[in-house]
């Protein structure tokens, strides 16, 4: 993923909620921006991650590899 700091202001001024992320399989997705909170740097977000899903395909969490 690399989403740089000037794209992630839409985020914070409210205009969009959720991430558009392709998986390695080329499956897209769309995860709440709030999941990625916690990765957030100066620069943006970037890096791999992997996304923990419960049986009924429900968020549990996302790791930073």
């Amino acid at each position: 993923m690399a989403l740089p700091s000037h794209e992630l202001i839409y985020y914070y001024q409210g205009n969009i909620n959720q991430i558009e992320v392709t998986c390695f399989n080329g499956q897209r997705l769309w995860i709440n921006a709030r999941h990625f909170r916690q990765f957030v740097s100066i620069e943006g977000i970037y890096g791999r991650f992997q996304l923990i899903t419960n049986e009924q395909g429900s968020f549990v969490s996302l790791i930073k590899f």
